[in-house]
């Protein structure tokens, strides 16, 4: 249908941080996901919404006061929102704005290998978050 159809979605956030005293870590997260999209195409521009269903990778590392740490999982990620496309070429289009909302199910406890042997560490849980977003679109119509 030309208003139906599905879209992937592959996405990288990236974080630099410190611990209290100074220490250096990162954070990693890397979103795959798929689902369903409506669109309503009116002439060269045209507005949409998805929903997206997928996984978050997540991995943090860095020096701690406790020592060198690395955690990694994967966990379950939903996204839901929509846009505006306008077109430029025929398989080409401009992403004017897209605004969603992303939820990842995370929570884990773990073990951080350190100076004093393996300590506790926990991911707190589950993330909400909204995103903005702008770019270059490669369609099939």
């Amino acid at each position: 249908r030309r208003n139906i159809g599905i879209e992937a979605e592959f996405s990288g956030h990236y974080a630099s941080h410190e611990f209290p005293g100074g220490s250096p870590f990162s954070d990693k997260t890397h979103v795959f996901m798929v689902g369903p999209k409506y669109a309503v195409p009116s002439g060269k521009v045209t507005p949409w919404v998805h929903a997206l269903f997928g996984a978050a990778h997540v991995k943090s590392q860095g020096e701690g006061f406790i020592g060198p740490y690395q955690y990694s999982n994967t966990w379950f990620a939903w996204a839901a929102g929509g846009g505006v496309d306008a077109e430029i070429h025929k398989h080409l289009a401009i992403r004017v704005i897209q605004a969603d909302y992303i939820r990842v199910n995370g929570r884990a406890l773990f073990w951080i290998p350190s100076h004093a042997g393996l300590l506790p560490g926990a991911y707190p849980g589950s993330s909400n978050n909204f995103r903005l977003s702008v770019g270059v679109v490669w369609t099939s119509r």
